[in-house]
């Protein structure tokens, strides 16, 4: 494993600048809009925002391929999975934190500190995803309270006021991303690049 992270630290670091360049322009796309049509948005950039991580991981799996076959390396299938794992391991540790949080203590306990992970999660590590709360929350403006109060059934609003809507993605995104790499090691998949062109 500590070969993988030698090898691939590249494209851990890669994959990190993605992610929060993606989570930014996530929030942007999806600011202007409300109700279902922040869901729209959150899909547009999510798909972006795979497409491109995606066809990282799939031209560095072929780059591994050519070299295994021409003896240069010994590879393995499944550094896809290892690497992008642990590049998303600081959003893991955050997204789990705001979660116990959340779930384990009251309102009113701990407030800075869950301000300070709520923007960090939103807005630099994965405001690609914030158009699917916003839209499955379909808040209002309430004149008589003078707040913004969700629409939405308890259980979604549990499921999005816990965080638990943005855990979903810290499983779909390494397991994505490792099946990528390891359908491209295995010569299942390939993109346009000049590695197919190597000797």
């Amino acid at each position: 494993m500590m070969e993988i992270l030698k090898t691939k630290s590249h494209m851990i670091g890669k994959l990190f600048v993605y992610q929060i360049a993606m989570s930014l322009l996530g929030l942007f796309v999806a600011s202007p809009f409300s109700g279902s049509m922040q869901i729209v948005a959150a899909v547009f950039s999510t798909l972006f925002f795979f497409s491109l991580v995606c066809y990282a991981v799939i031209e560095d799996g072929q780059k591994d391929c050519v070299s295994v076959k021409a003896g240069r390396m010994t590879g393995n299938a499944f550094s896809g999975f290892v690497y992008t794992f642990v590049m998303y391991i600081p959003t893991i540790i955050i997204v789990v934190t705001q979660m116990l949080l959340f779930l384990c203590t009251g309102k009113e306990v701990l407030t800075a500190l869950k301000a300070v992970l709520a923007i960090i999660i939103r807005v630099f590590l994965m405001g690609m995803y914030l158009g699917f709360e916003n839209g499955l929350m379909d808040r209002q403006y309430d004149k008589v309270t003078e707040t913004m109060v969700s629409n939405a059934s308890e259980a979604v609003q549990f499921f999005c006021n816990n965080y638990m809507i943005f855990a979903v993605f810290l499983i779909i995104f390494p397991v994505v991303c490792g099946i990528s790499y390891y359908l491209a090691y295995k010569g299942k998949i390939h993109v346009d690049t000049q590695v197919k062109n190597r000797k």
